[in-house]
Order: structure tokens, then C-alpha cells, then sequence
């Protein structure tokens, strides 16, 4: 019994000391990692994620002594912890394996995208916008104001005939296995679109929004308008095409409803004439540079221009870009599908500037308005290095012709086309953009002003809220950390 009861005592003293001896090696690796990643120099962007990571918050008595200090710290050391974006990466493989995708729409979590975010080459800091974005009253009457923002807009035929619409044939449903995120995208095969909503009560707004701009602008400057159709109009399965809104009607009801003073492209017919080419990314949101071109070919048409023929441009080509599709939902078939991204250089000779954020009276000098160090998943910085409050292109042309562009992301591909045609191009991001847009036309001799958008930003508050408070906005100075203890 004596032996019986050593043997047992030891045998628990042993299991408690191993114990004990996990325990303390498990804390002690958790601080020496904790330490490790303390003092890593740290990240300040995601590519996985495209966007600026939290900043290392600056104690003061105040955030001090009321936690929000310790709260910004903690959120700043998770946000760039060591190897994150490796981690994302390696989560979104092991969500991808579970299960299969049958066939019909499989519903996963996903979060929803910042309606401003789209990657730049180098993020500077963060753009300040305005806490509650100011709306003007509408002039145009709204149909059914209680209708909700995600419905579909009620076909409205135009005064003036419409452009004949070429009808797109939706690929067949063979193959077309697939998935919708809740954030509205939808994968299937080797391609992923946004799911369009609309609503007429946006598109009224856009429009009340634009023919603002010609009220007060005198004759001497020609207003243009694009609004782009995104992917899903094109390539999604006909199965799943009751999911999205028709574009081409949301479309033409915008012309239908802008100023007889403002000259309308038909971007959508020209893409649609060629759907089966290269024009929409497939792991990526935005159009390639050959559908811009296509764009950019009817705008020509409107603005008096002869188009520059591809041929006449150098062509530069950057394999595997994996971008936003891709890295919001982290399917592996995209991974295995990266796209390619052309861009075409005009033979133009030309000087670039930058005007940064919180710097309205000064503009930096640009090697160029390509990006070509931009990383693979933010290659879509390419075009004018991504998103700044403003860029000024001065080129070698003499013909007096001078255009504001204001654009989000979907401008930047189509931008580089226009330094064939104009002397100065000045490039507005509407949501960065800090002062009066009025005040640059006018003090720059303008002649042209073509708003060019996406059909997601044209129906969406933030963008058409912004294009409209830049009108006559005055800059404001940040508050220093001295006013904002006061």
C-alpha cells in the first residue's frame, strides 16, 4: 500500500510540476512574442486589406485618464501586428476549403467596403472629410421618395431619343457555380462582380447635383458627364440576373434627367459593343485601360477630338494582379486566376504635380503619372499613382483647351488618354478634394469640366454629397493637438 501510495503521489506531483512547466513556458512565450512584435518596426498599410493601418495614438492627460488611450493603443498594436496580412491570407485559404460550392448561391460573411476606399501607390495620410456631409435640396422632383435606396429605377423615357441600346446576351448558366458575399459580391468561376442596387432617388440627386455646376458656370465652359456600368451588367450568368438592377436603365434615366448644357458619353454601348475583350478586371472592381479607351473614344466623339489610336501608344503590361475582389473575399480560384493590367502611354512630352492633403497652395513636382513600384495587389495604382485631393498634367499641346476631371477611382484609367488633347488637365478626386472647385475653374482659364463616375458612386450619397460640397468649399487648417486638448 505504502508503494501503491508513493507511486500515485509522485505520479500527481509530476503531471502538476509538467503542468506548471507548460504553463509558465506558455506565458514567457507570449511575452517574448508580444515583445517581438512591440518592437517590429511597424506597418502602415494593408495590402491585403487596401487601407492605411491604425496610427500609434500620443497620450495626453485626457485620453489618459479617461482609457481612450489604452483602447487606441490595443487597436493600434493589433492593427499592425507582425506577419497580419499573412495570417488574413492564410484564414480566407482555410474558409475557402469548407465545404463545396453547390449549385446555387451559397451566402457567406463578409464585410462591406468602405464606400471611399481604393488604393493609392504610397497611402499619405489619412484625407479629413466632412463630419456630416452637407445636401443640397433636390431641383428635379423625386418619383416615390419612400422607394428604398437598393430598388431598382423605373424605366423613364428620355425627351430626346436615347442611343440604340446594344442588348448584352448574359453568359449561359452552364458552369456558372458560384457565391454571394454580403457585401454584394458575387463570385463564380474565375471572376467576382458587384451586385448593383440603384435607386431613382439617387439618380435624381447625381443629376440635381451636375446641373447645379452649369447654373453658375458662364458659357465659356463645356460640362461633360460619364457614368460607367460596372461588370455584373456584362458577365453575370443569367441565372443570377434578377440579383442586379438593369444599369442601362438607371443609365438613361440619369442623361434623361441632366441639363441640356451638359454633353452626355454613351460609355455604356461602347463597352458593351465589346464585352467578349479584356475590359472589366476579374479579381478587381474597376475597368481595365482597354475598356477606358473604348470611354474614351466616344468622348472624343463629343469634345471635337480625333481619337489616338492604340497602335500609336506604348503598351506596358504587369501580370498577376490580384486585386480587390480577391483580397475582400479571399477565394482561391481568383487566386489561382490573377488578371494582367495593360497600360498605354501616349507619345506626349508633359510635366506632373500632386497637390498633397492639407497642402491647397502648393503642388509637388511628379516624375510622371505612372506608378510602376505600385505592390502586385495594389496594381491599380498604376494609373496616376491612386487617389490624391489633386493632379495637375501640364503637356506639350497649344490649342487652349484646358479640362477639370472630377472622378474616383474609375477617372484614374481614363485620365492618361486625355494628354493627347488638352494643355492642362487638372484631375479632382471628389472625395478628397479640400477646396472650391468653382475657384479652379475660374482662376485656371478652364474650358472643359467632365464628371466621370462609376454607376455605384453616381448612385451613392457619400459621392454625389461630396461632388456637391466641393463646389464652394473652403479649407479648413487641421486643429493641432493644443486646440484639440482646449
Amino acid at each position: 500500500m505504502k508503494n501503491i501510495y508513493t507511486e500515485e503521489t509522485a505520479l500527481k506531483n509530476s503531471s502538476w510540476m509538467f503542468t506548471k512547466v507548460n504553463a509558465i513556458g506558455f506565458c514567457i512565450a507570449l511575452f517574448v512574442l508580444g515583445l517581438f512584435a512591440l518592437l517590429l518596426q511597424k506597418p502602415d498599410f494593408s495590402e491585403v486589406e487596401k487601407r492605411e493601418l491604425a496610427k500609434i495614438p500620443t497620450p495626453t492627460v485626457e485620453t489618459v485618464f479617461s482609457a481612450r488611450f489604452m483602447k487606441d493603443f490595443t487597436a493600434w498594436y493589433a492593427d499592425t501586428f507582425p506577419w497580419r496580412d499573412s495570417f488574413i491570407t492564410t484564414g480566407h485559404m482555410i474558409e475557402d476549403t469548407r465545404g463545396i460550392r453547390p449549385d446555387d448561391v451559397k451566402v457567406y460573411e463578409g464585410k462591406a467596403p468602405s464606400a471611399s476606399a481604393d488604393p493609392v501607390v504610397k497611402p499619405s495620410e489619412e484625407t479629413s472629410r466632412p463630419e456630416e456631409p452637407r445636401r443640397r435640396p433636390q431641383r428635379v422632383p423625386v418619383v416615390q421618395p419612400e422607394q428604398p435606396e437598393i430598388s431598382q429605377p423605373e424605366a423613364v423615357v428620355p425627351e430626346e431619343p436615347k442611343p440604340d441600346h446594344i442588348e448584352v446576351v448574359p453568359p449561359s448558366d452552364e458552369d456558372d457555380v458560384g457565391y454571394l458575399m454580403d457585401n454584394g459580391i458575387f463570385v463564380f468561376g474565375d471572376r467576382a462582380v458587384n451586385l448593383f442596387g440603384g435607386s431613382q432617388r439617387m439618380a435624381d440627386f447625381y443629376a440635381s447635383t451636375l446641373n447645379s455646376y452649369v447654373e453658375e458656370l458662364d458659357s465659356s465652359v463645356q460640362t461633360y458627364n460619364i457614368v460607367v456600368p460596372c461588370s455584373a451588367e456584362f458577365y453575370l450568368p443569367m441565372r443570377y440576373r434578377s440579383r442586379s438592377a438593369d444599369q442601362w436603365d438607371n443609365i438613361s434615366y440619369i442623361y434623361s434627367q441632366l441639363d441640356e448644357r451638359i454633353k452626355t458619353v454613351d460609355a455604356y454601348n461602347a463597352l458593351a459593343a465589346h464585352a467578349d475583350e479584356y475590359i472589366y478586371f476579374r479579381t478587381d472592381h474597376h475597368w481595365t485601360a482597354l475598356g477606358a479607351y473604348y470611354a474614351y473614344e466616344v468622348f472624343c466623339k463629343e469634345a471635337g477630338f480625333t481619337p489616338v489610336p492604340l497602335s500609336d501608344m506604348e503598351a506596358r503590361t504587369r501580370e498577376g494582379f490580384l486585386g480587390t475582389f480577391y483580397t475582400q473575399t479571399g477565394d482561391q480560384k481568383l487566386q489561382q486566376n490573377p488578371d494582367s493590367l495593360t497600360y498605354y502611354i501616349p507619345d506626349v512630352e508633359y510635366q506632373s504635380y500632386m497637390r498633397l492633403k492639407d497642402q491647397p497652395d502648393s503642388l509637388t513636382r511628379m516624375p510622371g503619372i505612372w506608378g510602376e513600384m505600385a505592390s502586385m495587389t495594389n496594381s491599380y495604382s498604376i494609373f496616376l499613382y491612386g487617389d490624391f485631393p489633386m493632379e495637375k498634367i501640364v503637356t506639350e499641346n497649344q490649342n487652349g483647351r484646358k479640362i477639370v476631371v472630377v472622378k474616383e477611382s474609375y477617372g484614374n484609367a481614363f485620365v492618361p488618354f486625355l494628354l493627347s488633347h488638352y494643355e492642362e488637365i487638372y484631375v479632382v478626386d471628389q472625395r478628397y478634394f479640400q477646396t472650391s472647385l468653382m475657384d479652379l475653374i475660374k482662376e485656371n482659364g478652364i474650358t472643359d469640366l467632365l464628371f466621370i463616375n462609376n454607376i455605384f458612386a453616381a448612385n451613392t450619397a457619400y459621392h454625389i454629397n461630396h461632388i456637391d460640397a466641393m463646389k464652394h468649399q473652403v479649407w479648413q487648417p487641421p486643429e493641432t493637438s493644443e486646440q484639440t486638448n482646449e
